[in-house]
């Protein structure tokens, strides 16, 4: 058995929120995971950053397949693998999904069948915690979750936190699309997502979603530059005026 000297995902956030470029680091190790899961036709259904560990080298492990169902059959999106509630469930356990409550999809709260789009909605939700320390659909209870996820929209992760860039919301919200159709369609998509945050916040040019960019603050300056201009030609006008007079003097 492989040795892992780390911590969980899910320790890592509650320890401290992780940086943009930690974000982006972990997203793409995860989505290229899964992207090597979803070719092989295995669907994770569980996951969530308790299942997801760092080593102290900063590679990113999936851990519990426990849940995984395989569709020998084919790996694309959009090819169902056994429905998350089985037979056996409904006899004593009606309505009964697998997985963890605040990490699900809709469709597999509804006990539909699933395939690996249900993976990406999981892995918004965890991107959504790791950019804002919170998870998305919360509440008292599963049944208030499950409403959450059913029929709610989460806050907008750029309102807990202002700091994230715009291209980042804009990851998370197509994850967390509740249409399957309208979702991110596979990993490689959201691994690609991901890599060119990476390299435009590695680059200076991600602007964040609240406050001023580098390009917006620049343009400020330069509205203020005519007023500065006007100021340093009254200070050399009434300097050669004085030197004028000065030098009129017998």
């Amino acid at each position: 058995m492989e040795y892992l000297d780390g911590v969980t995902l899910k320790h890592r956030i509650e320890s401290q929120p992780p940086r943009l470029e930690t974000i982006c680091d972990v997203g793409v190790q995860i989505a290229d995971a899964l992207d090597a899961a979803h070719s092989k036709g295995i669907v994770h259904r569980d996951i969530k950053p308790a299942n997801i560990f760092v080593t102290n080298r900063g590679t990113v492990k999936i851990l519990d397949f426990g849940l995984a169902k395989v569709n020998a059959l084919s790996a694309g999106a959009g090819d169902n693998t056994q429905p998350t509630v089985g037979s056996e469930l409904n006899l004593t356990h009606p309505g009964t999904a697998m997985g963890t409550v605040a990490y699900m999809s809709p469709e597999q709260a509804r006990g539909e069948p699933l395939d690996a789009r249900t993976d990406l909605f999981s892995f918004g939700v965890v991107l959504y915690e790791m950019a804002t320390g919170r998870q998305p659909f919360s509440g008292g209870t599963s049944a208030v979750i499950f409403n959450q996820i059913l029929e709610h929209q989460p806050p907008k992760a750029a309102t807990v936190n202002p700091r994230l860039p715009a291209r980042l919301e804009e990851i998370i919200e197509k994850t967390l699309e509740k249409d399957r159709d309208l979702r991110c369609q596979t990993a490689a998509e959201l691994r690609g997502d991901l890599k060119r945050l990476k390299r435009d916040t590695e680059s200076g040019r991600t602007a964040t979603v609240a406050g001023k960019s580098p390009i917006s603050q620049g343009v400020s300056t330069s509205k203020k530059s005519p007023w500065a201009l006007a100021a340093v030609a009254v200070v050399i006008l009434a300097a050669v005026f004085l030197l004028g007079r000065i030098t009129a003097k017998p």
